[in-house]
């Protein structure tokens, strides 16, 4: 009979050891970077991303390009500093 309260902890034990193991839930990333576009003028488009806590964004991995029209190249404003901004939160 003391077997049974042993096999029942080691049960409970196994199944939170795969939980903890599976890591938490990635949002989408239409959810985890927001997207959204406006035109400011007939020659200027604002792209914006909200990005949700603790994701993060790097500059150097983003590309654009619009279709059939040219366009120049991207301003891009200071990026924040990933230690920086959690410690704003």
């Amino acid at each position: 009979m003391r077997l049974a309260p042993i096999v029942a902890w080691m049960i409970v034990a196994l199944g939170a050891g795969d939980t903890a193991a599976a890591g938490p839930k990635l949002l989408e990333p239409e959810r985890a970077f927001a997207f959204s576009v406006q035109a400011l003028d007939e020659r200027t488009i604002e792209a914006r991303f909200a990005i949700a806590n603790g994701y993060y964004l790097y500059r150097e991995k983003l590309h654009f390009s619009i279709e059939p029209a040219t366009a120049g190249s991207p301003s891009l404003r200071a990026g924040v500093i990933p230690s920086a901004r959690a410690s704003a939160s």
